[in-house]
């Protein structure tokens, strides 16, 4: 299959659901987006740096509960839009599982990537330093800013880091695709632990990363056009996107005969 047919079966999947599909974007939205705009209007930063703590909670068994939804709108299954809500909160400590194990999977490029971000500016800084000690004003100490007065060897130092920082984003993108349906695997798989679910996750992933990514890439496009309608055609995009990954998802976990059979 190819993401042709990914896509169309996303659209038979949702033909007839799509006003109950956009209303739990909208809900999720709302949800997800309600306590950072509440943050945004407190002066109080204890009382923020609780909210913005909650937000992080919250949004990883929401996000769960979110994939759950579809694959059960997916499944032609009774759903409400409330759902995720509850499914997720079931689920609170199998979502940050999955979280927690998928960031362990992807410690050695995130260390790298911090470590070539700590290099860049490290170097630069310590390239410029003898300008900024020498002038006190910043705006003169970029104007005399030349070729001879840099030091070099922080430069390269500089220079290493944007290497490696290109290294390690392309790292982590190729590596974060083998855990794409770890919520997936966990939720068709009730039996496995999040740490399985993870693991399986990269089984089936492997052979099938460039196919999920040319998936979502498929999807440029609309999101392109989403953005001329002021962000209101992601409404129709989330659900379209959700339910095509779920068509990939069940097809390389080998249940897309089964699905099939079932409806």
């Amino acid at each position: 299959m190819v993401s042709e047919d990914f896509r169309k079966e996303s659209r038979v999947k949702l033909s007839g659901k799509w006003g109950k599909s956009i209303l739990i974007i909208i809900v999720y939205t709302i949800i997800t987006s309600i306590i950072g705009i509440i943050d945004k209007r407190l002066d109080n930063e204890a009382l923020s740096s609780v909210l913005s703590i909650c937000q992080v909670l919250i949004s990883i068994p929401l996000a769960y509960g979110l994939i759950h939804t579809f694959i059960k709108i997916f499944d032609n299954e009774e759903v409400s839009v409330l759902d995720f809500i509850s499914i997720g909160f079931n689920n609170f400590a199998r979502s940050w599982g999955i979280a927690l194990y998928t960031f362990l999977k992807l410690l050695l490029p995130i260390i790298l990537m911090i470590l070539a971000l700590i290099m860049m500016i490290s170097g630069f800084i310590s390239s410029i330093l003898p300008l900024v000690q020498q002038n006190a004003d910043i705006n003169q100490v970029i104007s005399t800013i030349d070729a001879s007065s840099i030091n070099t060897s922080y430069l390269l130092i500089s220079l290493v880091g944007f290497i490696l920082l290109i290294v390690s984003s392309i790292l982590m993108t190729t590596w974060s695709y083998y855990y794409k349906i770890a919520n997936f695997v966990a939720i068709e798989n009730p039996d496995l632990t999040s740490k399985e679910s993870v693991e399986k996750s990269k089984e089936y992933m492997k052979g099938n990363r460039w196919k999920l990514f040319c998936l979502e890439l498929s999807f440029i496009g609309w999101a392109v056009l989403a953005i001329f309608t002021l962000g209101i055609g992601y409404l129709w995009l989330i659900p379209y996107i959700q339910v095509a990954e779920i068509s990939f998802a069940k097809f390389v976990c080998g249940k897309k005969e089964e699905s099939t059979n079932e409806n």
